[in-house]
């Protein structure tokens, strides 16, 4: 007999617990299901180079254009244009050679600018493979995180 009223208290203390740890929303909440966006034909915004956060008027977009391999950017400097090789997690972009301005009719930039599209350019030459978690893209160098970018449409 004791050991059915131990074993009743246990069961009742674990059911008031669970409720605290097996989920904290509300029943009338809805449930959000995190998607995945795609890698390719996504357009990229730039937020963070290596742990620094890009200011909005200095960040940089990018599409990975599935097929061609081709990769289409956007600093706040100019249009880029260049190829990139996707095989798994695996990521690697032809830089410098292959990124090359797409247009010499473009406004000159400020020192800032043009200091961060330099970094930009850089990060996409070390980077070797990439992780997407919901909306955000990162590219890594050896399980480094080099950069960071937030979906923006299609």
């Amino acid at each position: 007999m004791a050991n059915m009223f131990s074993a009743m208290a246990m069961a009742a203390a674990v059911t008031a617990l669970v409720p605290a740890w097996v989920s904290t929303a509300q029943a009338d909440e809805p449930q959000v299901q995190l998607v995945n966006a795609r890698l390719h034909g996504t357009r990229w915004q730039l937020v963070s180079i290596e742990g620094q956060a890009v200011p909005p008027a200095l960040s940089a977009q990018m599409v990975l254009r599935p097929g061609s391999e081709r990769l289409e950017a956007r600093t706040s400097c100019a249009p880029l244009a260049g190829r990139y090789e996707q095989r798994g997690i695996q990521l690697v972009f032809t830089v410098p050679d292959g990124i090359t301005e797409k247009s010499g009719s473009q406004p000159p930039c400020g020192p800032e600018a043009v200091a961060q599209q330099a970094r930009f350019l850089e990060m996409l030459g070390r980077s070797d493979a990439y992780r997407i978690e919901g909306k955000r893209l990162s590219l890594l160098r050896d399980n480094t995180v080099l950069a960071r970018f937030m979906a923006k449409g299609r």
